[in-house]
């Protein structure tokens, strides 16, 4: 006999949510999203239980003489840049692909590999921003 599993609360919880922002997102200038996603996790991020764990990683990172106010800005831009990452998820998922393609000019990449003979190449960059983006961009950009 098979049984379903129980799916947690907040997975339930989060549903209505994900379902909301994928019909509004699209909708919503980029730039006015992004303000409000940003504001909207810096208020989660003063509520939620997840906080102390980002607090301690971010201690590992900042300099040893950082004082506590620096710390808790640093922790709130976490989780707004997370926000910023859901709000960019949901925004991009439901418009145009040229859309999500005409963020970065890929010309200069697209360019220099076919000098590699098809061996490919390693981008490094900073993880700016949010990384499923960056590589939907990317294919979307013709850089295959």
């Amino acid at each position: 006999m098979i049984r379903a599993r129980r799916v947690p609360e907040p997975a339930l919880s989060a549903y209505p949510a994900f379902r909301a922002l994928l019909a509004v997102a699209p909708h919503v200038p980029r730039g006015c999203g992004l303000h409000v996603a940003g504001g909207l996790g810096r208020l989660f991020g003063r509520r939620t239980a997840t906080r102390a764990a980002v607090r301690s990683n971010i201690r590992h990172v900042l300099p040893a003489d950082s004082d506590s106010a620096a710390v808790d800005r640093v922790v709130l831009e976490v989780f707004a840049n997370q926000a910023r990452n859901y709000f960019d998820m949901f925004h991009f998922a439901g418009r145009p692909a040229s859309d999500l393609a005409s963020v970065t000019d890929w010309t200069s990449l697209r360019d220099h590999l076919p000098r590699l003979g098809g061996r490919g190449a390693i981008a490094v960059t900073m993880h700016y921003g949010n990384l499923d983006i960056v590589a939907q961009a990317i294919a979307l950009g013709g850089v295959h």
